[in-house]
Formats: C-alpha cells, sequence, structure tokens
C-alpha cells in the first residue's frame, strides 16, 4: 500500500490505470525505525470499555445482539431468531468471530 494524493493505494499499479493489482510478497518499506512483529490478542478478558481489535461481527454491530456494562469481565450475547428464509448463518448479520491471527493462504480454485 502507498499513499497517493491522499488515497490509499493497495497492490502494483502496472498498467498506471489507478487500480493496485494485489501481490503475493512485497518488500517492507524502510520506515526509519525497527518494529517488533505482533500479532492481535487471541483471547480476551472483555474487562475494557470495548471489544478488542481481535473480534469482528458479521454486520454493522446493533445495540441488540451484546451486552457489556461497565465493571462486568464478561460480554453477554443475546440470541437472534433467524429470518424465515434462511438456510444457514451465511446472511445471519448477528454473529461474533474472531480474526484469524496467522496469514491464509489463498489457493486458486480450478474450475472445470
Amino acid at each position: 500500500m502507498k499513499w497517493e494524493k491522499d488515497w490509499p493505494v493497495m497492490g502494483i499499479d502496472n498498467d498506471k490505470n489507478g487500480i493496485g493489482e494485489p501481490v503475493l510478497t512485497y518488500k517492507k518499506p524502510n520506515v526509519g525505525k525497527t518494529y517488533p512483529i505482533v500479532t492481535p490478542p487471541e483471547t480476551d478478558e472483555f474487562d475494557g470499555e470495548k471489544l478488542g481489535l481481535q473480534w469482528q461481527w458479521s454486520a454493522n454491530e446493533n445495540i441488540v445482539w451484546s451486552s457489556k456494562l461497565p465493571g462486568q469481565k464478561f460480554l453477554r450475547l443475546f440470541s437472534m431468531k433467524m429470518g424465515e428464509n434462511d438456510k444457514n448463518l451465511w446472511n445471519v448479520p448477528n454473529l461474533l468471530t474472531q480474526k484469524f491471527p496467522a496469514r491464509i493462504l489463498w489457493l486458486p480454485l480450478k474450475l472445470n
């Protein structure tokens, strides 16, 4: 990623059309200082006011899906009835999941 005219450009813009193409590897830029490699937290005591960055909702958060009151060291999740036409959890917005803490290898699909 690099900044051009105050906008982020992701990937390499080989054909100069303003759209970055994905890359498998890229050399880390020299930012003038060395930083340790860190990963997001993999557990949570839920003792802060907000959820940690390792958590993500399947849709924009809704206040009726969970409760985290000051002083509580837990997060209370509320179940929601699935839509009548929902066949699986794909379209259910109130799923709280944890982001993968490691690299994911994407393999191309071979279609016949």
